[in-house]
């Protein structure tokens, strides 16, 4: 008899009423049942936390502000806990904030993960960003939000080192291509410039060597003077939070050589004392050289006229069109010197200048009018017949010389009939050699025959004679002239002098044998004058 007590503990599992049904028997089997109802309500989970872990799995620390610290576009592994009864802890689920001061309204449910949950996040703008998770079993009820605060780093882009670049020259083109990276975020929005003169702040912001000169990863850039190119070039890259990397290429900027042309501007012939004009066309350098070459011009390389021992580099006129004069004929070396202040070409032009004045008097030059050449035409005609009358008179005053009273035309009675040939010239007159032609004449060749004449004309000659002397009787006297006439006949070709002044040969019968002269007293020959 009394009181027995039992003490059992359940745990109800599920929500609602929850009936307890105590039984007890004794030991005469008699049963007696009682039964106790709760009402079982649901707990929600509590207890929230939260960790972040690096792509390599490494946890982050916290900083003393409970901060943690990322790159942007680093994946960030955030798991997430919560406690709830046994019987819902399997089921909970969890609802992630990304960003929740950013956009309140994103969030990614992730259900029935349990008592923990991983969510993987990168963060693509730099600053400060607040994550947010809540736990939710399968009543809906909600743990208390837990944040967590991450300082995101900005990660700057990164340009490929530039190697060494080859000299380039003047005009001519640089091309060069910057290679840069940055985080997957970044690379659309990177800005790249390129800044051709470091020294120049062009666009007045920043500094001088933020210009953007030529915008993009490609630089095509020709400088037209080396003496204001610069020694370097700047290539930059920009991301969308503003920060800026650079490098820095060394360049070289070589001066162009001009090529000198010379050219003369009218064409010859060219006479002395023409105003000859002379230009530097065709001469080449670079855009900018090429307004201020100095173009210098040395008349006659010959003649050193600034005594400076060195004949091909003085300076009679400077110029790119230019003028001379010269004095004196000859054929000179013009020299035209092509100077751009550091580099110099070298150009020599040959003319010939010839001296068109008629005895030094008359001017009959290349550029003369047809009227002035024609009277000096007129006047050199008449020149020459002045001189033929004078060897007619002078040819007379020998035909009545009468030192030997003989008539040089007439000594043979020779009639009409022509004679073989006219007198050999001057220079003809040689020592004969070994005789080959006919027997020569007791009284010798006759008067100014040579004996290579004779060899070919003396059967011919004495032919006439023998004919001649048959026809009429001779003349009394061997000396008298026969006819006053002279006889005029054209030389042949065997007889005629290259260097003897072209007019008419004048010839005379050839005499009869006659007593032997010494050549002193006969006189100089009937052409014997210069023209």
């Amino acid at each position: 008899e009394g009181k027995v007590t039992q003490v059992c503990t359940v745990t109800p599992m599920v929500e609602g009423t929850y009936t307890i049904q105590a039984t007890a028997t004794d030991d005469d089997g008699a049963i007696t049942m009682a039964e106790h109802s709760v009402q079982v309500t649901n707990i929600a989970p509590w207890n929230s936390t939260m960790m972040a872990k690096s792509a390599n799995g490494t946890e982050l620390q916290m900083d003393s502000q409970m901060v943690w610290h990322v790159n942007e576009d680093d994946p960030i592994t955030f798991t997430g806990m919560a406690e709830d009864s046994v019987n819902d802890l399997d089921t909970l689920s969890y609802e992630w904030w990304p960003d929740v001061e950013e956009n309140a309204t994103w969030s990614v449910l992730q259900e029935n993960d349990g008592a923990s949950s991983d969510f993987t996040h990168a963060y693509q703008t730099h600053g400060m960003h607040v994550i947010a998770m809540e736990a939710i079993d399968d009543d809906g009820l909600r743990t208390r939000r837990a944040n967590g605060w991450l300082m995101v780093q900005n990660v700057p882009p990164v340009i490929q080192p530039f190697g060494s670049l080859l000299p380039v020259a003047e005009d001519q083109v640089l091309s060069i291509t910057g290679e840069f990276q940055d985080t997957a975020s970044d690379i659309e929005t990177l800005r790249a410039c390129w800044d051709v003169d470091p020294s120049m702040n062009s666009d007045s912001q920043g500094s001088a060597e933020d210009d953007c000169d030529v915008e993009g990863a490609d630089l095509a850039w020709s400088w037209p003077d080396s003496a204001t190119a610069p020694s370097m070039v700047v290539f930059h890259v920009t991301d969308d939070d503003g920060e800026r990397v650079f490098e820095m290429v060394n360049i070289t900027v070589r001066n162009v050589k001009p090529r000198a042309m010379a050219n003369v501007t009218a064409p010859g012939p060219y006479a002395v004392g023409d105003a000859i004009g002379f230009s530097a066309e065709g001469t080449t350098d670079s855009s900018l050289d090429l307004f201020r070459l100095k173009y210098r011009w040395d008349f006659n390389t010959a003649v050193d006229f600034d005594d400076d021992g060195y004949p091909a580099n003085d300076i009679q006129d400077e110029g790119f069109n230019v003028t001379h004069v010269f004095d004196e004929p000859g054929t000179y070396i013009v020299r035209l010197t092509a100077f751009d202040g550091d580099e110099e070409d070298v150009v020599d032009i040959q003319i010939t200048v010839e001296d068109t004045t008629l005895l030094g008097v008359l001017d009959i030059g290349f550029n003369s009018g047809s009227g002035t050449v024609v009277v000096a035409l007129g006047a050199v005609l008449f020149l020459l017949l002045i001189l033929i009358g004078i060897g007619f008179m002078r040819r007379g005053s020998r035909g009545n010389d009468s030192t030997f009273g003989y008539d040089p035309m007439g000594g043979y009675g020779i009639g009409t009939a022509p004679s073989p040939q006219a007198p050999p010239p001057m220079h003809a007159f040689a020592e004969p050699g070994a005789p080959s032609g006919p027997p020569i004449p007791e009284q010798g060749l006759p008067q100014g025959w040579t004996m290579e004449q004779w060899e070919h004309f003396g059967q011919e000659w004495l032919d006439r004679q023998a004919a001649t002397q048959s026809a009429s009787p001779p003349a009394s006297n061997p000396y008298a002239p026969v006819d006053s006439s002279p006889i005029i006949s054209e030389p042949t070709p065997a007889t005629v002098d290259p260097f003897a002044p072209a007019i008419p040969e004048v010839q005379q019968p050839l005499p009869k044998p006659i007593p032997e002269v010494s050549q002193s007293s006969q006189g100089p020959d009937i052409l014997d004058f210069d023209l």
